[in-house]
Formats: structure tokens, sequence, C-alpha cells
């Protein structure tokens, strides 16, 4: 994720504590949307990630509360409608840069807010147009709408799932580092 970061001109205008920032942000969904993404199409119910793992419809019962469901909107609230959609890389590319570039992450500094949202909109601009050269106005715009509203879907999983790993890291299910609680949570001291 950082060295595709880099590639963003917007984030690489950035002082160094908020691209942290956006770092920390997106940390939990990021590997999310690119597993979802570049999954090997076993159809709308199996996401199979890199070292041939995968997850589908299975009832998991011995997993920790609220796995199923996570595990479920995966699948339906991200997997099915990008495959529906059969978007394409550039596509992707904007989209997960657009939803990268939040000026409203938390901690992200007032003075980087209008440089985030410049960059968001161009991207985004961007996006619209290369929608439209591909497809017929009424088209391109109700595509580029679903599309967006992934956003949304990312959003609420993000902080779903944040509020999770915090949950289960204070009961002590989950064993973190002092690397990865300073990336996942900004917390510095332990």
């Amino acid at each position: 994720m950082i060295e595709w970061a880099k590639t963003i001109p917007a984030y690489e205008r950035l002082p160094l504590i908020d691209k942290l920032a956006l770092l920390r942000h997106s940390a939990i969904t990021y590997p999310s949307l690119i597993h979802t993404f570049f999954s090997p199409d076993h159809g709308l119910d199996t996401i199979v990630f890199p070292n041939g793992a995968f997850f589908d419809r299975t009832n998991e019962p011995m997993r920790p509360t609220g796995f199923n469901r996570k595990k479920y909107q995966m699948l339906d609230q991200l997997l099915k409608p990008m495959r529906e959609m059969r978007i394409d890389t550039t596509e992707f590319a904007a989209f997960k840069t657009i939803f990268f570039l939040n000026p409203d992450a938390d901690d992200v500094s007032a003075a980087s807010k209008p440089m985030l949202s410049e960059g968001r909109n161009s991207v985004t601009n961007a996006l619209y147009r290369y929608m439209l050269r591909k497809r017929d106005a009424e088209e391109a715009g109700d595509r580029f709408g679903r599309l967006l509203l992934l956003g949304t879907v990312l959003a609420t999983m993000a902080v779903e799932m944040k509020e999770a790993v915090l949950v289960a890291d204070f009961f002590d299910q989950i064993k973190f580092t002092t690397f990865a609680k300073q990336l996942l949570f900004g917390i510095k001291q332990e």
C-alpha cells in the first residue's frame, strides 16, 4: 500500500504526519478491497487469497463473533457488485485512490484537507471522463454513481473492522506488535 500511495501526486505533496494518517485510515480496508478485486473468479460466493486460502458462504461457527457477518458483507456488498459491474483496472485504480484520499480521515491536518480534496476531485473527474469515453452518458452516469456508492460500503466496513479489531485487542484475542498498533490505531506508547 505504501509503494502504491507514493505514486499519487496529492499524497506525495503531504507532510509525513498526514501521509501516515492516510495509511492508518486505509490499513484495515485496503487489503479487503485488493483481495476482493484480484480474487480469481470462482463465482459470486468465493474470495480466494494469494496464498490459496479462501472464504465462501460456508458457516464457520468456531470463528470469532462477527466473522461470518463480515465475510458475507464482503461477498454481498463488495465482490458481487464489483463482479456484476465488471469493473476494469482503470476504474478500480481510480476508485481505490478516491477512497484513499479522504480529507476527513482521522488525524489529517487542516492544512492538508484542501490538497486532499483537490486530488480526490481530480481523480473523480478523470474517472467520470474515462467512463464517458467508454459508454453513453446515461450508462456512464449510472455506472459512475454505483461505483462511488461502493465507497459508503467500504467506509462502513472500515469503521466496523476497526471496532472489531480494537475489541479483540482489548480482550487479548489478538496480539499486536507495537508497530502494528501504531499503524492501525495511531497508538504511540504502550
